[in-house]
């Protein structure tokens, strides 16, 4: 088996694998990269209009640049074997010299050697405009098709998520219920999010250790703090001027399933009968984003995927990012029924529900 063979199953098996886990990036690239130059020329193809002036122009200026180039290709091989006679006889006393003549397969192979070069030039300058098109443009390569700066805003946003779900389990393992969705003072109005509870494992011990866990998130003492920008809580997937609001607090575009993260009772492992691995934990929003400090800051998975504008959603065409309680990121359609969705959302309630089903 040749090592080109094994390096395309490792590949497949690496993009399998990811899929599975909800990393489709990989993927898309790989499609787009087979098929995309399909879909371009069915595009692209049904508009061109030659010119054919112009083409016969280009044909008769390469004919003849052959005719000639074969013709002082000749005179020349013929001059370097006979100097001294090459001097003084004609054109037509130069081919009935003895020697090695000058074949035409050799000047048709220069020729298409020059063709072949001018081309690659200009597939070489086009990839490059077009690779620096793709990087910057906001718009896809093919319509509702991949487009590499949307997936790359897309993967970094599944990483936030996977950050949020490593920080929950780095603060299971030494409280072993999962931390509470809020937290509140003795009078039961809420204080803090559970954003703010997970920073110390964000790497962002410094910034909690500046906050007043008895005065509530948005005290003048405790302001300075909310108004920090936090990179794991805020989408790529939205520009910066919607990363704050007229106030200046620093929003997430992420949101807690309210059946897991909904008050500030907790819910434990044990408790998630559902299985881990079939509750959602958070989310992707796209409409009313909250500080990331103020708690509350949760959704119900029963109202759909960008179907309303309390529910999830995400910037990405066609569905949203969502975490899962054992960690794993996937990539829910708008098209999956809400019904699914209510089940995924609820830790205990005995659903049966399928991978395929989502």
């Amino acid at each position: 088996m040749s090592r080109l063979f094994k390096g395309i199953l490792i590949w497949i098996a690496i993009v399998f694998l990811l899929s599975c886990i909800g990393i489709a990036v990989p993927g898309d690239v790989t499609a787009a990269l087979l098929l995309g130059w399909g879909f371009y020329l069915a595009r692209v193809l049904p508009k061109l209009r030659p010119n054919w002036g112009g083409v016969s122009m280009a044909v008769f200026c390469l004919v003849a640049f052959t005719a000639g180039l074969h013709a002082f290709l000749g005179w020349v091989i013929r001059h370097w074997q006979h100097p001294a006679e090459a001097k003084r006889l004609t054109i037509e006393a130069h081919e009935s010299l003895p020697g090695r003549r000058w074949k035409p397969r050799w000047t048709s192979a220069i020729v298409a050697l020059i063709v072949l070069t001018f081309f690659a030039g200009m597939a070489a300058t086009g990839f490059a405009h077009q690779l620096g098109w793709l990087l910057t443009s906001t718009q896809p390569l093919i319509e509702g098709g991949f487009d590499a700066s949307k997936a790359a805003r897309r993967a970094q946003s599944a990483n936030n998520l996977k950050q949020i779900g490593l920080a929950a389990s780095n603060l299971q393992e030494r409280d072993e219920p999962l931390f509470p969705g809020c937290t509140v003072d003795g009078d039961g109005e809420l204080l803090h999010s559970w954003m703010t509870l997970i920073l110390p494992f964000e790497e962002q011990q410094a910034l909690y250790d500046q906050i007043d866990l008895k005065l509530a998130w948005d005290h003048p003492r405790n302001a300075g703090v909310f108004k920090t920008y936090v990179m794991v809580y805020q989408n790529p997937g939205f520009p910066d001027e919607q990363q704050r609001d007229a106030q200046g607090w620093s929003l997430t575009e992420y949101a807690g399933n309210v059946h897991v993260l909904g008050g500030p009772c907790r819910v434990t492992f044990n408790s998630i009968t559902d299985g881990t691995s079939n509750t959602i934990l958070a989310g992707e929003i796209v409409h009313r984003f909250p500080p990331w400090g103020m708690p509350g800051n949760w959704r119900d998975p029963a109202r759909g995927i960008n179907r309303s504008p309390a529910g999830f959603g995400g910037p990405s065409v066609g569905g949203a990012n969502i975490i899962f309680v054992d960690g794993s990121v996937r990539f829910i359609k708008n098209t999956v029924d809400p019904k699914v969705l209510e089940a995924l959302g609820t830790p205990r309630g005995g659903e049966a529900v399928k991978s395929d089903d989502f």
